[in-house]
C-alpha cells in the first residue's frame, strides 16, 4: 500500500507534537508542578514526595486532668495551750491594803452614845460613866472623836474625853467605858460629871457632832428629835434593842433598871 506524501507529512507532524509534549510535561513535573492524581497531589519540591490522600487532622486528645497536688494542706496545727477564753492578769500581785470591810454596818465613822448613867445609888456624886458603841465591821481608833456634854440648855460643849490624849481603840461590834475615877474596868475617865436631872452628851468626828443623846429637861437643840426620860439613882438609859438609832432619843433608849457597863444592853 502507498501512502501518499501529505500523509506522510501528517504522520510526521503529530510525532513531533508528541514528543514535545512528553518533554514539556517530564519537565514540568521536574520543576515542582504538582499532578493530581486519584485525588491526591504529588509534590516534588526539594525532594519529598507528599503522596496520599492527606489525611484527616485527628481530634485534639481531651487535656488530661491536672493531677491532685501532692501535699495536701491539712493546716498548721495550733500545738500552743488551749484556749480558755479567759484573759490571765499577769500584773504584778495588788500590793493595796486589805479590805477591812464585811457585811452589815461595813466600816464608817460612826461611833454611838450606847447607855448612860448619871448617877450612883442615894444619888452618889462621882460615880458616872457612859459607855461607847462601835457598830461597825472594822475597829475604830478614838483618836480622832471627843465625848462632849452640855447642860440641859446650854449652848456650847464641854470635853469629857479627848481621844486625841489617847490610844483608845473601840473594837468592831464592842464597847468602851469612859466614867468617873471611882468607876472601875474604864477605858478612860471624865473630865466631868453630868446633871442627873437633865443634859446632853455627845461624840464629836472632827468638827462634828455624829450623835447626840439628851435627857430629863434637855431641849430640843440638844437632843436628838425628843428627850430621852432621866433615869432615877443608880439605874442608867440604854439603846434597846441594843445600839438602837432612830434619830430619837425618846423612843431609842428605855430606863435599864440593871446597868450593863461595857457590855450589850
Amino acid at each position: 500500500m502507498k501512502t501518499s506524501r501529505s500523509e506522510n507529512f501528517g504522520f510526521a507532524l503529530l510525532f513531533v507534537a508528541g514528543a514535545v509534549c512528553f518533554g514539556a510535561c517530564a519537565v514540568g513535573v521536574e520543576d515542582g508542578d504538582a499532578v493530581e492524581s486519584d485525588g491526591g497531589v504529588t509534590q516534588k519540591d526539594s525532594g519529598r514526595t507528599s503522596s496520599g490522600t492527606s489525611g484527616t487532622s485527628g481530634t485534639s486528645g481531651t487535656s488530661g486532668t491536672s493531677g491532685t497536688s501532692g501535699n495536701t494542706s491539712s493546716g498548721s496545727t495550733d500545738a500552743g495551750p488551749a484556749d480558755t477564753g479567759v484573759v490571765v492578769d499577769a500584773g504584778p500581785a495588788d500590793t493595796g491594803p486589805a479590805d477591812t470591810g464585811g457585811g452589815g454596818a461595813g466600816c464608817t465613822d460612826t461611833l454611838l452614845v450606847n447607855e448612860i448613867l448619871t448617877t450612883g445609888a442615894g444619888k452618889e456624886t462621882g460615880f458616872e460613866w457612859v459607855e461607847i458603841y462601835n457598830p461597825n465591821s472594822c475597829a475604830k481608833s478614838f483618836g480622832s472623836y471627843k465625848l462632849v456634854y452640855r447642860s440641859a440648855d446650854g449652848p456650847t460643849d464641854g470635853t469629857l474625853f479627848n481621844g486625841a490624849t489617847s490610844s483608845l481603840t473601840v473594837p468592831a461590834g464592842g464597847y468602851a467605858l469612859i466614867g468617873s475615877a471611882t468607876v472601875p474596868s474604864t477605858d478612860g475617865t471624865l473630865a466631868n460629871g453630868m446633871k442627873d436631872t437633865g443634859g446632853s452628851v455627845g461624840i464629836v468626828f472632827g468638827t462634828t457632832r455624829i450623835d447626840t443623846v439628851g435627857w430629863g429637861t434637855a431641849t430640843v437643840a440638844n437632843s436628838e428629835t425628843k428627850a430621852a426620860t432621866a433615869p432615877p439613882e443608880a439605874q442608867s438609859i440604854a439603846r434597846s434593842p441594843n445600839g438602837r438609832d432612830t434619830n430619837n432619843n425618846s423612843t431609842d433608849f428605855e430606863v435599864a433598871a440593871s446597868p450593863t457597863p461595857g457590855a450589850a444592853n
